[in-house]
């Protein structure tokens, strides 16, 4: 099988083996231009690309605490986790806004949960 292929090289390069050198080059030079054509391209197009805008600070929700007094309740819808000071024995009504997908429970067992939205503590 070998001197087959042997005989046809010899065919095809008329016994000389410049041609088989000069076929070698033939054959890496169509696989090494296109590469680094690409290659460069990529390099060009890639310093010359352009850039999005940096986007700009979100705004801030301004959201404040709403304290309503209903007779000797104090009623208290928070909207930030601020503190807040009463008085002593003081009996205040929490309303708590849930979000999407939030639930709403009271920590200390001796109080009923009325609803997810209204809470008394």
């Amino acid at each position: 099988m070998a001197d087959v292929w042997q005989t046809i090289e010899r065919e095809l390069t008329d016994g000389r083996p410049a041609a088989r050198q000069r076929r070698r080059l033939v054959i890496a030079s169509v696989i090494a231009i296109p590469i680094v054509i690409g290659a460069l391209l990529s390099s060009v197009l890639y310093a010359t690309r352009v850039t999005p805008p940096v986007p700009g600070p979100l705004p801030t929700p301004n959201a404040t605490d709403t304290f309503v007094r209903n007779g000797p309740v104090l009623l208290l819808e928070p909207a930030t986790s601020a503190p807040f000071s009463m008085i002593a024995g003081q009996e205040i009504e929490v309303a708590l806004q849930t979000g999407v997908g939030q639930r709403v429970s009271v920590l200390e067992p001796s109080v009923p949960n009325r609803s997810p939205i209204h809470s008394v503590i």
